[in-house]
């Protein structure tokens, strides 16, 4: 009996260290499993703000440089708006949540396009250097400028193309006459009726037109030396020869332009409805020449070159 009795404390002490053991298991599992969790970039994600649809697109979508640098910085509603933005570029991040901070009733595509294109400042506040080694893919607008020494090779255009003594860049002559030819074929007659323009030629337009309208009405027309893109000799005016056309948005040869500039090299330079991004008003016929492939990406994405130049570089 004294036996059985001491085999039952046994087995009952032998029971309370089994389950001993087991809590102080359960107790380090649980310290580990803690640890673990405050270690995990989900845990931080959400001890920040961050949602679980948030922190789903943050884990698989961002590269672990890019999640470590959201986990060093406070929440922000937009971030993975701005993520998802198509022209969204990872290098201005820091710009665009910056901005967003004093302008939280625009959207995230209306922060990345500011941003991208420098609108978030007023025109010609910050000027840049256009970069000319970019060749026909050189940004001049309110923001970058030429040097007034800067002349492109020109050529002067052939009468069957262009009114008398127009000139353009070297290397888009021949593109100025397959869209033209192009355009004959249907039976659309076309020329180009502005070219290039010098430095000089920029500042005696522009200083005529401050002196009859004022600076602000002059900005809005007009380029300022320097800023205009007819100084790269890329840009061309053409329009129907010899026709005045009352509603342009519904002619044939605008309506072809839109369609088919593209395809060889041009692009609308300032299209209707995007003044706040290129700084002008809308010009039905002036054109850019960016060569075939940035021109096909600018016209199936209906952007403007600003857009696209901000995006690409």
């Amino acid at each position: 009996m004294v036996q059985r009795k001491l085999n039952k404390k046994k087995l009952a002490l032998a029971i309370s260290m089994l389950i001993g053991i087991i809590l102080i298991i359960i107790l380090i599992i649980s310290f580990i499993s803690n640890i673990i969790k405050k270690n995990s970039i989900e845990y931080k994600l959400e001890v920040i703000g961050y949602s679980v649809k948030e922190i789903e697109y943050i884990k698989e979508n961002l590269s672990k440089e890019e999640q470590d640098k959201v986990l060093n910085m406070e929440y922000s509603s937009i971030l993975v708006s701005l993520y998802k933005e198509k022209y969204f570029r990872k290098d201005k991040l820091d710009d665009y949540l910056e901005y967003y901070k004093s302008n939280k009733k625009l959207s995230s595509s209306e922060i990345v396009t500011k941003i991208n294109t420098h609108t978030n400042i007023e025109a010609y506040e910050k000027i840049f250097d256009a970069d000319t080694s970019k060749n026909e893919l050189m940004l001049v607008n309110k923001y970058y400028k030429l040097s007034e020494d800067y002349k492109p090779e020109v050529e002067l255009i052939s009468s069957g193309y262009s009114y008398s003594g127009k000139y353009a860049s070297k290397s888009i002559i021949e593109s100025i006459a397959n869209l033209i030819d192009a355009a004959k074929e249907e039976n659309l007659k076309l020329i180009v009726a502005a070219g290039y323009r010098s430095y000089k030629d920029q500042e005696s337009i522009y200083e005529s037109y401050k002196v009859n309208n004022g600076i602000r009405e002059a900005d809005e027309n007009v380029s300022r030396p320097g800023h205009s893109d007819y100084q790269t000799g890329l840009a061309v005016d053409i329009e129907p020869y010899a026709k005045y056309i009352e509603n342009v948005s519904e002619s044939e040869e605008y309506k072809w332009l839109l369609d088919n500039a593209h395809k060889y090299g041009f692009i609308q330079r300032f299209p209707e409805g995007k003044e706040d991004i290129t700084g002008f008003k809308y010009s039905a016929w002036h054109l850019r020449y960016v060569g075939i492939d940035a021109a096909t990406f600018i016209h199936d994405n209906n952007i403007t070159f600003e857009e696209y130049y901000g995006y690409k570089f």
